[in-house]
């Protein structure tokens, strides 16, 4: 896959490769709507070790950006054949603190998990109680934020943002790119992908998805 960008977009200010669209949104890009939040690049903690692993920052014509920098290889220079992540036991720890919650409160587990990611994260002892730690005092709405924003930092770039913010809600959804992003076309009816022709074809009595 490409180095940076897995794809071969050109930046939309500069129209130079290696620049474009699959890189973290960031409040301070000068490409944003005005009023635009919720950037990825702010959304981490100073010492959070997964923010430089994740991104390298460049400048280009004067212009500095962050790009993806998650699935670099050495020696492989801007393509190379690094395995997209589908699946890895942080995302599983995260699974499990969210399910847990969702039946009534957080548990031991539940703490202990991400917490052994945040830790992992800071450079800290895994098994070692730390003041980047969650406090354990936290109520379900509480815990619920903080597990989202956990897989936000934790799985950027692994392309599951979108379907977290269709499980959490059009609310959820809405505030976070209409509200916050300045996403102007996103709508409930986009929360749904549109059926392909094809099956709509191969059978009169489906329907296409409002908003398509």
């Amino acid at each position: 896959m490409n180095r940076y960008l897995m794809g071969q977009n050109p930046d939309p200010i500069t129209g130079l490769q290696n620049q474009g669209s699959y890189r973290p949104t960031n409040n301070l890009d000068s490409d944003q709507e005005t009023g635009f939040t919720g950037g990825l690049v702010q959304d981490y903690e100073a010492g959070d070790g997964r923010f430089a692993f994740y991104f390298k920052q460049t400048a280009s014509t004067g212009i500095q950006r962050y790009l993806t920098d998650k699935y670099f290889v050495a020696g492989t220079s801007s393509a190379g054949n690094t395995n997209f992540t589908l699946c890895r036991l942080a995302e599983v720890y995260l699974i499990y603190g969210e399910s847990v919650n969702e039946l009534g409160a957080p548990d031991a587990t539940a703490y202990n998990l991400v917490n052994n990611l945040r830790r992992r994260a800071f450079g800290k002892p895994m098994d070692v109680v730390s003041t980047i730690d969650l406090a354990e005092s936290m109520g379900q709405s509480e815990f619920r934020d903080a597990v989202r924003l956990e897989r936000r930092r934790e799985l950027a770039m692994e392309n599951k943002r979108w379907f977290d913010l269709c499980r959490y809600g059009f609310d959820y959804a809405n505030t976070a790119l209409k509200i916050n992003q300045k996403r102007i076309k996103f709508s409930k009816e986009k929360m749904l992908f549109p059926i392909p022709r094809t099956e709509l074809i191969a059978n009169p009595l489906l329907t296409q998805n409002a908003g398509y």
